[in-house]
C-alpha cells in the first residue's frame, strides 16, 4: 500500500491546492478549444449566409434590369441600348462567378443555364420583333432558377445552422463531462487532503487529551508532515518527564506513608496500652487526654489515608475492579466506625437506606461515604441529626448525607470538591482539616461515572448527594 507522506507543510498544502485544481485546468482547454471551434464555425456560418443572401438579392435586381433592357432594345434596336443589355450581363456574370465559389451551397446547374442564356442574348435580340420573342421568353424563365438559387440558398442556410446547432450541444456535452466530474473529484481530493491536514491535528489532541487524563503510559505518535512530526516528539518528552515525575511522586508518597504509618501505629499503640493502665490507672483527667488524643491519632490515620487513596484514584490508569454491593449493609458499616465520635457529641445517626444492591468499588465507596459521614458529624451541634437515605430510580442509584450544620455557603458549593480546598465553616474536633476528603469523595464518583453536589437541607445544614448509573 503506498501511502503518501509529505516532507512538510507547505508540500502538503501546495500538492493539496495543485490536485484540487487539475480537474479545472485539465478542462478548460477542453473548453476553450470547443468553444473556439464553435466560435470559427458561427462566424464563418454568419459571413457566409451573408454573403449568399446578398447575391441572391443582387442576382434577382440583375436579371430584372437585364429583362428590361432587353426588351428595350428589341423595340429601339438602338446601339446605347445594346451597350446597356452588355454591361447589364457582364454585371450577371460576375454575380454568378461569385455565387460560383460556394458550390457546398449552390448546385451548378442553374448557374449555368442563367449563363448561357443571357450570353447569347446579344445575337437573338438582333432584328427586333417579333424574332426577339423567343429570347425575352427565355430571359423571363430565368426567375424560375433564380428562385431555385434562392432555395438553395435557403436550405443550405438551414443546413449550416443545424450543423452549428448540433456543434453546440457537442461542446456543451463535452463541457458537462469535465464539469460533472470535476465537481466530486475536486470534492474527493479536498476530503483527501483537509483529512491529510487534519489527521496529525487530531492525534494532537487525543495524546493532550491522554495526557490531562493522566494516561502518560501511550507514546505520542504523529503522523504527517516533518514539522508536525517534530512538534509530536517534543510532547512525547514532555509525556515521558510528565511520567518520570509522576512515578518519583508515587515513590514519595509510598515512602511517605511508610514513614507515617510507622510511627502513628507505635503512637496508636502506646495511647491503647496507657488507656489499658499498664503503667497505672489513669485519672479522668488523665482519660480525658488519651480520649483527645485518640480522636486526632484516628484523625491523622484517616488523613493519610484520604491522601493516598486520593493519588490512588487520580490515577487514571488504574481500572477498578467493581462488584455488586449491598448498600444498606455498607452504611451500616460505615457508621459503626463513626459510633464513638458520634456519640461523643451527642448526635443521633439514622440510617434510611433501602436494601437495594449497586455496583462498585467497594473500598472506594466505603472511604467517599465515610468522609461524608465524618463531615457531617464534625460539623453538626452536640445533639444534631445525621441522617442518611440512599435508593435507585430506573436507571441510577443516589445516597445522600444530611446533616444539621452550618451548611456550605453558595459560592463555595464548586470549589470544596477540589483538592486542599476547605469551607469557610468551622467544625468541631482538635485538628482541622486537609481538604482531601471531599477531593476524595468527587474523584470516587467520577470513576463511577457519577456526581456529587451539595444542597441546603430542608433544616438549613449540608445535603451532600451522590449519584451513579446503576451500570458502568
Amino acid at each position: 500500500m503506498i501511502r503518501f507522506r509529505p516532507r512538510s507543510m507547505l508540500t502538503l498544502v501546495a500538492t493539496g491546492y495543485l490536485l484540487v485544481a487539475m480537474p479545472l485546468m485539465i478542462s478548460i482547454p477542453v473548453a476553450y478549444r470547443s468553444v473556439g471551434e464553435l466560435t470559427r464555425q458561427s462566424q464563418r456560418l454568419v459571413a457566409d449566409t451573408a454573403s449568399l443572401v446578398d447575391l441572391g438579392a443582387s442576382l434577382g435586381d440583375q436579371i430584372s434590369a437585364l429583362d428590361r433592357a432587353a426588351r428595350q432594345y428589341a423595340i429601339l434596336q438602338d446601339p446605347e441600348g445594346l451597350t446597356v443589355v452588355e454591361n447589364r450581363i457582364d454585371t450577371v456574370e460576375t454575380t454568378l462567378d461569385a455565387l460560383g465559389l460556394f458550390p457546398d451551397a449552390i448546385p451548378m446547374t442553374p448557374l449555368l443555364t442563367i449563363r448561357n442564356t443571357i450570353r447569347s442574348l446579344p445575337q437573338r435580340l438582333v432584328g427586333g420583333m417579333p424574332a426577339a420573342k423567343p429570347a425575352l421568353a427565355d430571359l423571363g424563365n430565368l426567375d424560375l432558377h433564380r428562385r431555385e438559387v434562392i432555395r438553395e440558398i435557403n436550405t443550405y442556410v438551414d443546413q449550416e445552422v443545424r450543423a452549428v446547432n448540433e456543434q453546440a450541444d457537442r461542446a456543451r456535452r463535452q463541457l458537462a463531462l469535465p464539469t460533472v466530474a470535476l465537481i466530486p473529484a475536486s470534492i474527493a481530493l479536498a476530503i483527501i487532503f483537509t483529512y491529510l491536514t487534519v489527521r496529525p491535528i487530531r492525534q494532537f489532541s487525543l495524546a493532550i487529551r491522554r495526557m490531562g487524563r493522566g494516561r502518560l503510559d501511550q507514546p505520542v505518535e504523529v503522523e504527517g508532515p516533518v514539522e508536525l512530526v517534530e512538534l509530536g516528539h517534543q510532547l512525547d518528552l514532555m509525556r515521558q518527564q510528565l511520567l518520570a515525575m509522576e512515578q518519583e511522586k508515587d515513590r514519595f508518597l509510598q515512602h511517605m506513608s511508610h514513614e507515617l504509618k510507622t510511627p502513628l501505629a507505635s503512637f496508636v499503640e502506646g495511647l491503647s496500652l496507657l488507656r489499658e493502665g499498664v503503667t497505672g490507672e489513669p485519672t479522668q483527667q488523665q482519660r480525658e487526654v488519651l480520649d483527645i488524643l485518640s480522636v486526632s491519632a484516628d484523625q491523622l490515620k484517616r488523613l493519610i489515608e484520604n491522601l493516598l487513596k486520593f493519588h490512588a484514584w487520580a490515577d487514571a490508569t488504574q481500572t477498578p475492579e467493581m462488584e455488586p454491593i449491598r448498600l444498606r449493609a455498607l452504611i451500616d458499616k460505615v457508621l459503626m466506625g463513626h459510633r464513638l465520635s458520634a456519640r461523643a457529641s451527642q448526635l443521633k445517626v439514622l440510617n434510611e437506606t433501602r436494601d437495594i444492591t449497586i455496583v462498585g468499588h467497594i473500598d472506594s465507596l466505603q472511604l467517599a461515604i465515610s468522609n461524608l459521614v465524618s463531615n457531617a458529624i464534625k460539623y453538626s451541634p452536640e445533639a444534631g441529626e445525621v441522617i442518611v437515605r440512599g435508593d435507585e430510580n430506573e436507571d441510577a442509584w443516589w445516597l445522600s448525607v444530611e446533616d444539621s450544620g452550618p451548611g456550605v455557603a453558595v459560592a463555595e458549593r464548586e470549589s470544596i470538591f477540589q483538592p486542599f480546598v476547605q469551607g469557610s465553616g468551622s467544625g468541631r474536633g482538635p485538628l482541622a482539616g486537609s481538604g482531601i476528603g471531599l477531593a476524595v469523595v468527587a474523584t470516587c464518583m467520577r470513576r463511577h461515572g457519577g456526581i456529587v453536589h451539595v444542597d441546603s437541607s430542608p433544616n438549613g445544614g449540608a445535603l451532600f448527594t451522590l449519584q451513579a448509573p446503576k451500570t458502568l
